[in-house]
Formats: C-alpha cells, sequence, structure tokens
C-alpha cells in the first residue's frame, strides 16, 4: 500500500463514524437511556435477534412542529422490517405506532407524518416480531402546515329558520349556510 494512503487511514476512521447518531448502550428502551437526536441528524442502530430489543431516541421541539419519520435499510445485516413508536415526554404514552409492512405502499420499513406541540418525544424502534438487523432513522422536523395540511379554524353558524334540513326525508327544506 503506498504510503500516502496509511498516513490517510486514521483521517477517514473518524469520519466513517461520524455520520450519524448511533443507538445507545444496550439496553437502551428507557428514558434514561434514550439517545438525543438532534433535528435533522440520522440515527442508526441494530435491533437483536430476541424479538425484544427496542432502541430509543429523544427528541425536542421547541415549538410545535409538522414531522416526518422514516427508517431505512442500515450498512449490513439490515433488518427489512421495522416498528416505529413516538412515546409521550412520560416515556409511557404510546401517541402514535406504524408498522407500514406493505409493499404497496412503502415495504417494509416504516414511514409517517404529524403534528407534535413543543416538548420532549422519543421515537422507538423494534423489529416486527423476530425481525433483526441494522436499520437508518430519519427524523425531520418543519414549520406547521408543511406535512399536515392546518385547517382554516371553523366559523359557528346561526340556525336558520325551520324546516332547514335539505334532506328529502325530513321536509326538504334549505340548509343554512356556513363559512369554513
Amino acid at each position: 500500500m503506498p504510503r500516502q494512503f496509511l498516513a490517510a487511514l486514521p483521517l477517514l476512521v473518524p469520519f466513517a463514524t461520524a455520520q450519524g447518531v448511533p443507538e445507545g448502550a444496550e439496553p437502551n428502551n428507557t428514558l434514561a437511556t434514550a439517545a438525543v437526536l438532534p433535528a435533522g441528524a440520522q440515527a442508526y442502530g441494530d435491533i437483536d435477534t430476541s424479538g425484544t430489543d427496542e432502541d430509543w431516541f429523544r427528541i425536542s421541539l421547541s415549538a410545535a412542529s409538522d414531522y416526518k419519520i422514516w427508517t431505512g435499510p442500515g450498512c449490513s445485516g439490515q433488518i427489512g422490517d421495522t416498528i416505529v413508536r413516538i412515546y409521550a415526554a412520560d416515556g409511557v404514552t404510546v401517541l402514535t405506532e406504524v408498522d407500514d409492512g406493505n409493499a404497496a405502499t412503502h415495504g417494509l420499513y416504516s414511514t409517517f407524518q404529524g403534528t407534535l406541540a413543543a416538548g420532549d418525544y422519543y421515537v422507538a424502534v423494534r423489529g416486527f416480531s423476530t425481525s433483526s438487523g441494522s436499520y437508518t432513522l430519519d427524523v425531520v422536523l418543519a414549520p406547521l402546515g408543511t406535512y399536515v395540511q392546518v385547517a382554516p379554524p371553523l366559523t359557528a353558524g346561526t340556525e336558520g329558520p325551520e324546516n332547514n334540513d335539505p334532506r328529502p326525508a325530513f321536509g326538504g327544506g334549505t340548509a343554512t349556510p356556513t363559512t369554513p
């Protein structure tokens, strides 16, 4: 091997391991052991063959945000099928659980989006049944309305004079108009 290449090897090792946020040391399925996942960073980990391994990551939102979360294959020995949960700050309340597992929609990896209020949340990754192997986890936070449509506030309408039911079976009246 050329001497220049050997001298560059120590520089490549830190670069290769700095490409994402690794899962915490096992067991890492509690509030205290969750790895911190900064906004926009990608996480990675491995699920063992026990069928009970779950890797937790903590995300913090300074303001209400839309989120888009997905898992993908890891670098080697890819897991193939993941289930992802979002826990509230108490680490007990499951806000959502997604197991896509449908080749027609996304395949074996999980993907979903929604809206969360400001605060701390925990994202947990596990394998479906006894699926094991490596995975990546992406959590993207965005301003409200980016992934989930923001509905305009409803305005109260006053009821019109009777008979205001437009259905024929109930008199065939005229509906009271309201605005969204």
